[in-house]
């Protein structure tokens, strides 16, 4: 885990077992910006590139229907070009070999919306490309945020989200879109997020560039 939050918005998403998913969007919010003196020039500055202090949580809901699934995989795609930052997903995924034949195919099902949205929203919003997606099983994501003494019993771990959730963010929300917001909150200082956030900072150069080619020709 990184020690600093990743510049992009963020949706994370805990897709249940049956029909309700939880989500919740964070965009992130910046300290102000300062420059630094080099050397014995006062002349020559430096602009730091700003940092990620916090987030708003912006939108947050239970997801049911497809309609659900659009409105929050779009309200990412929209905010992040607003802020001219990458969209990035934040879900959890399930730990093989605990689930009966009929919960994986469900599981399978909730996740199939998700990634359908996520297909449309790429070929509305190419330059937004591309989709970084990382997914966590809920033992890590609680370890990172939670720590190892945390309850073992599922009702307990549930309600342990929604108290963290509300610790950090002063809200209060339903168990499925709490857990969401921990998956986003454990994406925001993951490292290979961290990686995909740099990665796409050099792809939108890379395509500032050919744009600037392509015009001049």
């Amino acid at each position: 885990m990184a020690h600093t939050f990743a510049a992009a918005v963020i949706l994370g998403i805990d897709s249940a077992k049956s029909g309700k998913s939880g989500s919740t969007l964070l965009v992130p919010n910046f300290e102000p910006t300062r420059t630094a003196l080099l050397g014995r020039a006062p002349a020559e500055v430096i602009q730091r590139a700003p940092r990620v202090v916090n987030y708003t949580f912006e939108h947050f809901c239970e997801v049911e229907t497809q309609a659900h699934h659009e409105d929050c995989v779009q309200h990412l795609f929209t905010r992040a070009r607003e802020l001219n930052l990458p969209p990035i997903v934040s879900a959890e995924t399930w730990t093989p070999g605990r689930w009966g034949f009929l919960t994986i195919l469900g599981m399978g099902e909730g996740w199939g919306w998700w990634t359908a949205e996520m297909r449309r929203a790429l070929e509305r919003f190419p330059e937004q490309g591309p989709l970084h997606v990382e997914r966590v099983v809920p033992n890590q994501w609680r370890d990172d945020l939670l720590g190892k003494g945390r309850p073992v019993e599922s009702g307990a771990l549930k309600r342990e989200a929604v108290h963290y959730l509300h610790a950090r963010t002063g809200i209060r929300v339903p168990i499925d879109v709490a857990e969401a917001g921990c998956v986003a909150l454990w994406g925001a200082q993951n490292d290979e997020v961290h990686d995909a956030v740099r990665k796409w900072h050099v792809k939108q150069k890379q395509r500032a560039k050919r744009m600037l080619v392509a015009e001049s020709e």
